[in-house]
């Protein structure tokens, strides 16, 4: 046994997460030619003698379940694990995208598409799945998944999804108003590095990627408010929890990252970050979830700190910065 300088130590934080992030994959697709699948669901069986944890009273009595039913709390995360292990090494090609019951087939040339196809209605048959011809489509250029338009090179919302959203009555009351921001907010990848900025009120952050044309492309927008205990923190740990934010809602793009994340803040002091110092338990806390990627901060003047606005956006302002005492 080899005796290594160094000590392998994985982080099990999402052990029980095996869903994928639904994000992550929408950019993987720029495929022309695409297949779309939705097997049934409910053909796992129950564990023998765990049935009648899943008993369901009716008029009748109560009946137990011998198949898995997605009512259940850990049903997504074992259908998920199944279809993993059914399609390991097809997922691996980056040519099929499995999110619970939605098969994606995605390539570039007919001949591996229908490789793929017979390879993947085979191992379905093989293992008692089902389909509906009526909810499959095959060699199309466009199609519906997970309620977005997908074709080559572009990415689309549903228009139907979206008719909702966009004849929207105006909010009169703040209920209104995060109902329609928690209902939009599904969409916000597609409203026209990683910037950073926080405020009194809430934290703002873009993210940017560097394009071919040598021009910097927002990818994504994030803006959320401060809860009442946040509100207290000092501009320092304001600003570092508005990366720390950054870094959670995208660790799918940037954790393992073969590029260094260039951060831009309009907070200096953020800039000797990683310079030995003491820490809080809340800093420290934050520091351990940053070592997961590799970044390096910058200082830029506040006037060219594009996420500014959106760490200001009036309706997290409730007015108790204006209430609050000040001493001069």
């Amino acid at each position: 046994m080899l005796s290594l300088p160094f000590a392998l130590m994985p982080d099990y934080w999402s052990l029980n997460l095996p869903v994928p992030v639904f994000p992550s994959i929408l950019p993987a697709l720029t495929s022309p030619l695409f297949a779309h699948f939705l097997p049934s669901s409910y053909n796992i069986r129950i564990k023998e003698g765990d049935q009648e944890k899943a008993a369901f009273l009716t008029n009748r009595g109560l009946f137990e379940p011998m198949v898995m039913f997605f009512g259940l709390t850990n049903s997504p995360a074992t259908f998920q694990t199944m279809m993993n292990e059914l399609f390991k090494d097809l997922i691996m090609t980056g040519e099929v995208i499995i999110y619970m019951d939605d098969i994606l087939v995605a390539t570039i040339h007919m001949k591996r598409h229908r490789e793929l196809v017979n390879e993947i209605l085979s191992r379905l048959a093989g293992n008692d799945l089902f389909l509906k011809p009526e909810k499959c489509t095959f060699e199309a250029e466009k199609v519906d998944y997970l309620g977005f338009i997908i074709s080559h090179d572009k990415i689309e919302m549903d228009p139907i999804k979206i008719e909702g959203l966009s004849n929207w009555p105006t909010p009169r009351r703040v209920r209104d108003v995060r109902s329609f921001l928690g209902f939009g907010n599904f969409y916000q990848r597609f409203i026209k590095g990683v910037d950073t900025d926080a405020s009194l009120t809430a934290t703002g952050g873009i993210l940017l990627q560097q394009g071919e044309d040598g021009q910097w492309h927002p990818c994504a927008y994030l803006s959320k408010g401060f809860s009442p205990a946040e509100r207290n923190y000092d501009v320092y740990d304001r600003e570092l929890l508005a990366i720390v934010r950054a870094f959670e809602a995208w660790r799918h793009f940037l954790e393992g990252s073969e590029h260094t994340v260039e951060i831009h803040s309009d907070h200096k002091n953020l800039t000797f970050y990683k310079d030995a110092r003491k820490l809080n338990r809340r800093q420290a806390r934050w520091a351990l979830f940053l070592t997961r990627f590799d970044f390096k901060i910058h200082h830029v003047k506040g006037i060219k700190c594009v996420p500014d606005s959106l760490s200001r956006r009036p309706d997290f302002d409730d007015g108790r910065a204006d209430n609050e005492e000040r001493i001069l």
